[in-house]
Order: structure tokens, then C-alpha cells, then sequence
């Protein structure tokens, strides 16, 4: 697992650092959102881990899935902040050896770093450790 999260960041890593037609090409025809390419391209411009260039869990991301899951065209049942908070502290310590094998990028500081376009705040690993 450890592997597998840490080569998912290397991917995003790369995937941000292309132009969204790139990326696009890459997916080739499995865009059930949109045929044109013009569609594509802002699907991806738009999408987070694009836009941040990492792909790690944060504190905010865990707040927008509890308010998500009370979308029922989304998910059957919400989740409370309680379930997610289990979910993500039974992986932090995965993903913290797979954040460090992944050369730990970004900066710890990029998490919350307040001038974000994003909502973030503290790692998964780092708003978990005390629940391990």
C-alpha cells in the first residue's frame, strides 16, 4: 500500500506538471463527462489534485467528504465526521511512509498554507497521530 500511494503522488506530481490536452491524451476515450476535448481539458484544469500537484488527504478534504455524503445523489448514507475520522486514522501511518518515501512534497507548510485557492489544512497523518 505504502507503494502504491507513494507512486500515486509521484503520478500527480507529473501528471500537474503537464498541460491539461496532455493529460487528456493520455486518458485517451474513458471521459464519460464529455466528448470534446475543449470539456476535457477544463475537467481537468479544474480538478484538485491537478491544481495542487500532490494527491495527499487533508483535514479540509475530510470536511468537504462529510458535507459530500449528505448528497444522496451521491452517496446512499453520509458519513459522519466520526466514520471518516476512523477511515482516515486506520491509514495515516501508511500514508505518512509513503508521504516521506515520496520525498515528502510538499513542504509541511503547503498544507495550510492560507493563501491556498483550495481548502486544506493538517495531512491525514497529522490529524490522526493522535489517535494511532
Amino acid at each position: 500500500m505504502t507503494a502504491f500511494l507513494a507512486a500515486n503522488q509521484q503520478a500527480t506530481a507529473e501528471l500537474s506538471a503537464m498541460e491539461p490536452t496532455c493529460v487528456t491524451e493520455i486518458n485517451g476515450d474513458h471521459w464519460p463527462q464529455s466528448a470534446s476535448v475543449e470539456a476535457r481539458n477544463a475537467v481537468v484544469d479544474v480538478t484538485l489534485w491537478y491544481r495542487r500537484g500532490w494527491s495527499w488527504i487533508t483535514e479540509g478534504d475530510a470536511r468537504t467528504l462529510v458535507g459530500l455524503s449528505e448528497k444522496k445523489e451521491i452517496f446512499e448514507t453520509p458519513l459522519s465526521a466520526v466514520r471518516v475520522r476512523e477511515i482516515l486514522a486506520a491509514g495515516s501511518a501508511v500514508t505518512q511512509a509513503a508521504f516521506e518515501q515520496a520525498a515528502s512534497v510538499p513542504a509541511p507548510e503547503v498544507f495550510t498554507d492560507p493563501a491556498a485557492s483550495d481548502v486544506r489544512g493538517l495531512p491525514q497523518w497529522r490529524m490522526y497521530a493522535s489517535t494511532l
